[in-house]
C-alpha cells in the first residue's frame, strides 16, 4: 500500500512534512482526504499542531468509527507556547488515548 502525505502545514514539524503531497485548508478537510486515500488503497500520513487534534473529533468519532477506516499516522506538532496552547498542550496525550490513537509521532514546539 502506497503512503500519502498530508495535512495543515505547520512549521514546526515543517522538516517532517517537506515531501508532503496535499497541504489542506484545515484539519477536518485533511481527515476527508485521508479517508478517501485509504478507501482508495493507500496509506495517509497526517500532520498537524495539537490544536486542530479537538477539531476532527467528530471525524474519528462519526466517520473512522462507525465505517472500521483505520486512523491515519499521525504526526502531531505539540505547541506550549504562546499560554493559549498551554491547555490544549497539556491535554493532548490524554485526547489521544480517549481516540485510542495510537499511531502518533509527537513533537513538543516551544514555539512563541
Amino acid at each position: 500500500m502506497s503512503k500519502l502525505k498530508l495535512g495543515v502545514p505547520c512549521s514546526g514539524i515543517k522538516e517532517q512534512i517537506e515531501d508532503a503531497e496535499i497541504p489542506c485548508s484545515c484539519e477536518e478537510e485533511a481527515m476527508a482526504i485521508a479517508a478517501g486515500t485509504w478507501l482508495a488503497g493507500k496509506k495517509p500520513i497526517l500532520y498537524m499542531q495539537n490544536s486542530g487534534l479537538c477539531r476532527v473529533v467528530d471525524y474519528v468519532l462519526s466517520l473512522y468509527r462507525p465505517y472500521e477506516i483505520p486512523l491515519p499516522k499521525l504526526i502531531l506538532s505539540i505547541r506550549h507556547k504562546p499560554y493559549h496552547h498551554s491547555f490544549c498542550g497539556q491535554k493532548t496525550r490524554n485526547l489521544l488515548n480517549l481516540l485510542e490513537w495510537d499511531n502518533v509521532e509527537i513533537t513538543e514546539q516551544q514555539i512563541e
